[in-house]
């Protein structure tokens, strides 16, 4: 059979099943499409997350320790192509109202308490930083202060053992470490300036976190 002959019985062929063949050319080109948007969304997501992650300095890993002297990441920042930086992080009681029965699980996470830290920056959204190193200050992650109607100059009382401390909110902030946190109806997360943390966890030049970039 010649290759004239082949043609004209494939045309024939698609005459009689036009419908299907359509369909199979439609289905093949929503394919292409569905994967070309798929793959332009991801190319987006990952442009986003590099751009974050070099703007905000996110660390590569984290050491989480009982307690090591501040002197200890130190040396390990003096290490020629590495990043470190210490820091307090502690799960505390959290009153959301003084006077108010109703408490959660504060994440506590301790930052520099003049200025933004080395790794894991975060993005003030309202209000501002924290006034100084002692002040009794935090700034709320935002997903916990939206969901519990928390703003600036509000109050948050704090509790570890015994000891009950008001602190002021300065701020509301995102974190890119923290876009996937816990139910903020029953916990939060808290930060705080580390000479305010080093007083209320009694961790006086101490850190029990590692912020590693490499």
């Amino acid at each position: 059979m010649s290759v004239g002959l082949l043609a004209k019985k494939l045309f024939r062929d698609m005459l009689a099943a036009k419908w299907q063949f359509a369909a199979v050319i439609a289905l093949v080109m929503m394919s292409v499409a569905m994967f070309i948007g798929a793959y332009g969304g991801y190319l987006s997501l990952k442009n986003s997350f590099d751009h974050t992650y070099l703007q905000l300095g996110m660390a590569d890993y984290w050491l989480q320790v009982d307690k090591v002297p501040q002197r200890a990441v130190a040396k390990l920042n003096a290490i020629p192509g590495v990043t470190a930086e210490g820091r307090i992080v502690r799960d505390i009681l959290a009153f959301i109202h003084e006077g108010s029965p109703e408490k959660v699980i504060g994440h506590v996470v301790s930052l520099p308490g003049t200025g933004q830290p080395l790794l894991n920056q975060i993005v003030l959204e309202e209000g501002t930083y924290f006034s100084g190193p002692y002040a009794r200050e935090v700034l709320l992650h935002k997903k916990f202060a939206s969901y519990h109607g928390f703003r600036t100059g509000d109050q948050i009382t704090l509790k570890i053992g015994t000891l009950k401390a008001p602190f002021k909110v300065m701020g509301i902030v995102n974190s890119p470490e923290y876009l996937f946190t816990g139910p903020a109806r029953n916990s939060g997360v808290i930060f705080m300036s580390k000479d305010s943390a080093e007083k209320l966890l009694d961790m006086k030049g101490y850190v029990n976190e590692v912020a590693i970039q490499i």
